[in-house]
């Protein structure tokens, strides 16, 4: 297969999480054509889990959605900032904990037709509270839940996130090999 070429880049906005874009582009056929994008520098999500085995989520307005939402906790990643870092800031700020094991367990891509972006998904163990710190545009209540919990409100349709839900996917997978070593 024929790969597109890339005849031109231009960078139409840019701010500290992202970067909007435009391209020129060939096809394998020759004509030409024009492709936006946003590229960001990636994003963390973070599954707090307590000592008890219940799991630490979100309920927060987004404001696209004109509702509010139920997801973990996840942000974007500032330019120069490493993913691993930004996952123990996210977590200070929107839940309150501090973490003494941060283990990655995979990553996935939101949005692969209209962004750059790749998530990067931890488990947060040995957690202990501290002050949140919520961005003035985040109102944040914490809520705890089990896995099954959690499952019932994505058949409900309570729980809409997309991020929340891929993550949701590697943590089954993360739980199996942890419970079958």
């Amino acid at each position: 297969m024929e790969k597109w070429s890339q005849l031109s880049s231009k960078v139409i906005f840019k701010c500290q999480y992202f970067t909007l874009n435009h391209d020129e582009y060939r096809l394998p056929n020759g004509n030409t054509s024009d492709y936006y994008y946003v590229h960001t520098y990636g994003s963390t999500l973070i599954i707090p889990r307590l000592p008890d085995g219940k799991l630490v989520v979100t309920r927060q307005h987004r404001y696209l959605m004109k509702a509010l939402s139920l997801e973990f906790p996840a942000g974007g990643v500032k330019e120069g900032i490493r993913p691993e870092d930004n996952a123990r800031l996210e977590l200070e700020e929107e839940c309150g904990y501090k973490t003494g094991r941060l283990t990655k367990i995979g990553q996935f891509v939101p949005y692969n037709g209209v962004a750059s972006e790749t998530c990067h998904v931890y488990v947060a163990d040995e957690l202990t509270p501290c002050p949140p710190r919520p961005e003035e545009t985040e109102e944040i209540e914490i809520v705890t839940t089990t896995l099954d919990e959690l499952t019932g409100w994505i058949g409900q349709g309570e729980l809409l996130d997309g991020m929340s839900l891929a993550a949701l996917s590697l943590y089954r997978e993360f739980l199996k090999a942890e419970n079958a070593s």
